[in-house]
């Protein structure tokens, strides 16, 4: 967070450049992706109101982190198995059902029941030293069948024969009630 001690700060400039030439930059908050394994100069330009300027500069070195790979998903019954791996030092991970979390484990494996049959998407997110890595993600759709065996509905010709027996029952105990108010 930039500040400034006798104003305000109006304006403020990031841009970059790396060890191949790319360059770039923007007005306030914006992400940029840079190529692995390559040096990155960062320079934040800050502008106050009485048009005071301030600079800051940074060399940065990007590689590719840890990822998860080879996520797969098996429908065993109502469950589904997924196992993945990773290539990185022991770490969390979150599961991901449908874009929610609902589960955190340091395990490479996780079994859910799902609630609904249909296609489900999961994700697997690692998380290292408290941060979720967005880039280090993979995810496996599949289409989870139901293990519910359809009821079998009543035929037409069942239905009339039990809604004539109910009519039957029905006319009986009104014939019944008014002979005992005879007596």
């Amino acid at each position: 967070m930039s500040s400034d001690s006798d104003g305000e700060v109006v304006n403020s400039i990031w841009s970059w450049v790396d060890s191949s030439g790319n360059s770039g930059s923007a007005r306030s908050m914006q992400s940029f992706t840079f190529t692995a394994y390559s040096q990155v100069t960062l320079t934040l330009q800050i502008v106050d109101d009485l048009g005071g300027i301030g600079l800051a500069t940074k060399t940065i070195e990007v590689v590719n982190g840890p990822h998860v790979s080879n996520i797969t998903s098996i429908q065993n019954g109502q469950q589904v198995e997924l196992s993945w791996q990773w290539d990185g030092e022991q770490s969390q991970f979150s599961v991901i059902r449908n874009g929610n979390i609902i589960a955190t484990t340091n395990q490479t494996s996780f079994t859910d029941t799902p609630t609904f049959s249909g296609e489900t998407s999961y994700s697997i997110q690692p998380i290292v030293d408290g941060r979720h890595l967005d880039a280090g993600s993979e995810s496996s759709p599949i289409t989870v069948e139901s293990s519910f065996k359809e009821i079998q509905s009543t035929n037409d010709f069942g239905g009339i024969i039990i809604g004539f027996i109910m009519l039957i029952l029905s006319l009986i105990t009104v014939a019944m009630g008014y002979l005992n108010r005879g007596q």
